[in-house]
């Protein structure tokens, strides 16, 4: 491990004294991590920390702790300049001298630290392959890199730093490293009601939701899901959203109503140093609202990534809506269907027929349709589910007639493939929404679980562990935990599946799947009385639930993983009633 800060003889020169004290704490946090994970610090010349490990796995592990120490106590001077640490790390043989080690990689591990990012980590490709199959972790393929006087380029991989967790526990389970593609990760948070009136606030986390959609279909960014962004509403920290999110750089925005008019004003930030990089003002009728979301996402997307200004057609103008009754309407649903309960879901719908009425043109108000159909079946609430579906893929088609390049339009007809047992349509479906918009978080972890039903559970794996990071504060993680220990139970890590069973029951107590995976885990674990209270609570939440019901949203194609998955709940002590769920 080669560490040193970034900027230390400039931040020395304008404040000396403070810096060589604050030097001395920073060097302690390296050296208790680094003992811990069974290291050693060989020396600290200057700025800089080496230090060696016996295992490859602690060395990352204890990398990662490092950096997120720092970032959760950041050392920033009495002038405001923060200390920032790069790590670079490489496997190579060494050769004591003393106390020190000497040997080429040495030396390359310190080139390999100037290729991260302030607050980064940066490994070989050397290090890569010891921990592919080992740690659960993300990184990103930085690609080859070649420095002076090394005969071959090294291939370079980022660490993908996870959000931090409650009361500083870093924990990092066994698995397989997730490589993501190098691209610039950005977080589109909600944008500011400067209208007045509190209504308003629709009108603005629409503006901001599609934005975030037609940023994401650029082959040239990562984008993190509107579940994950919108928790931060009204949140100037901007370094702490980014290191939180994941995210290189945050959007923030404002937008203020005046009549059938409406003002947009952007703000880019570099969430890493905390820095401003534009602002833009953008002006139009709100009839023409979907192309000002669109000229906006060209404009961010143009900015982060110029080979995108190569890709104009990915923002093409799509939409001529006649009235803007039709968008008002759209938004305003789009505002309350993501909560997920059968008054807001009812709610939503009345909106999307009102928006129809307006226009029957508007991709949206269809898609949201059929979002509303799904979810009313999927949670047991539609008293006919089979004609829900049939009216939901009749609105998903529709939906993709007007506008084929819509991502979410396919995804609505891959999760009505999941519930009308066309598994194989479903993920064709869901693969085409990936394609058309790369960060679509939902598509993601709805694929996973489509190939479970199909019994591919080690892709299902790594497509689950993208939507988290693609959104790592997404409402929709409890889904996504649930169908992590679904995963790991038809694999027969019968722990592993209890562990996130358990994290999707912390993460939200009125989800009924989290209970009804911790119920069958326990079940069959043949720890009865934890797998009843399970059950119990489950029931609590989803008291209508039978074997008729549970068939219609686990279409799996191999019989023996359903009957595991009903033999967990009879251990738990649940008697399957015959008549549906409603």
């Amino acid at each position: 491990m080669h560490a040193d800060i970034v900027g230390y003889t400039g931040i020395t020169g304008a404040e000396e004294q403070w810096t060589v004290g604050v030097l001395a704490g920073a060097r302690r946090r390296f050296a208790d991590r680094i003992t811990a994970r069974g290291g050693r610090v060989v020396s600290t010349p200057g700025d800089a920390v080496l230090g060696e490990f016996a295992s490859v796995s602690e060395a990352v592990i204890a990398s990662m702790e490092i950096q997120l120490g720092f970032a959760r106590e950041p050392l920033v001077s009495p002038k405001g300049r923060p200390i920032q640490f790069r790590i670079g790390l490489h496997l190579a043989d060494i050769y004591p001298d003393g106390r020190d080690i000497l040997g080429d990689g040495v030396n390359l591990a310190a080139r390999i630290e100037g290729s991260a990012d302030p607050g980064g980590v940066c490994f070989s490709g050397a290090v890569y392959e010891q921990i592919r199959d080992k740690l659960d972790i993300l990184c990103s393929d930085m690609g080859e890199h070649t420095f002076k006087n090394v005969a071959r380029p090294i291939r370079i991989y980022r660490l993908d730093m996870p959000p931090d967790q409650p009361g500083g526990e870093q924990k990092i389970r066994p698995g397989s490293a997730l490589v993501m593609p190098n691209r610039p990760t950005v977080a589109v948070l909600p944008f500011a009601n400067l209208s007045g009136q509190s209504d308003g606030v629709y009108l603005a986390d629409g503006i901001t939701d599609s934005i975030i959609n037609s940023l994401a279909r650029s082959r040239w960014l990562l984008v993190i899901a509107r579940g994950s962004s919108f928790q931060f509403r009204a949140n100037e920290d901007v370094r702490g959203i980014g290191r939180q999110l994941g995210a290189r750089y945050v959007l923030q925005g404002s937008v203020l109503r005046e009549g059938s008019k409406v003002r947009v004003i952007t703000h880019l930030n570099d969430a890493t140093l905390g820095h401003l990089i534009q602002s833009h003002r953008h002006e139009g009728a709100l009839s023409d609202i979907f192309n000002l979301q669109d000229a906006i996402a060209l404009q961010v997307a143009s900015t982060l990534e110029p080979e995108v200004l190569h890709a104009q057609s990915a923002f093409n103008t799509r939409y001529a809506v006649s009235s803007y009754t039709a968008v008002d309407h759209v938004l305003r649903a789009y505002a309350i269907m993501w909560d997920m309960t059968p008054a807001t879901t009812r709610e939503a719908v009345q909106h999307l027929q009102a928006a129809l009425a307006a226009d029957a043109t508007v991709p949206q108000a269809h898609i949201g349709l059929a979002m509303c159909a799904v979810f009313e079946v999927y949670m047991g609430w539609a008293e006919n589910p089979e004609q829900r579906l049939a009216e939901a893929r009749s609105c998903a088609t529709q939906a993709i007639r007007l506008d084929r390049g819509d991502a979410w339009a396919h995804m609505a007809l891959g999760l009505i493939g999941m519930q009308t047992d066309a598994v194989e349509d479903a993920v064709r479906h869901l693969k085409d929404a990936i394609q058309l918009n790369p960060s679509l978080a939902l598509a993601h972890g709805y694929l996973a679980t489509a190939l479970v039903f199909a019994g591919h559970a080690r892709e299902a794996h790594d497509l689950l562990r993208l939507a988290m990071r693609l959104s790592p504060r997404d409402a929709f993680l409890v889904y996504w935990l649930d169908s992590m220990s679904m995963v790991h139970l038809m694999e027969g890590r019968l722990g592993e599946a209890e562990h996130w069973a358990e994290r999707a029951v912390r993460e939200n107590a009125g989800w009924p799947g989290g209970f009804r995976m911790l119920a069958i885990t326990c079940g069959l674990a043949g720890r009865t009385r934890e797998a009843n209270e399970a059950l119990q609570s489950m029931l609590r939440l989803q008291p209508n639930m039978s074997q008729a019901y549970l068939s219609r949203i686990l279409p799996f194609r191999n019989r023996s993983h359903f009957e595991t998955y009903m033999e967990g709940l009879r251990k738990a002590g649940w008697s399957a009633p015959d008549t549906p769920s409603s």
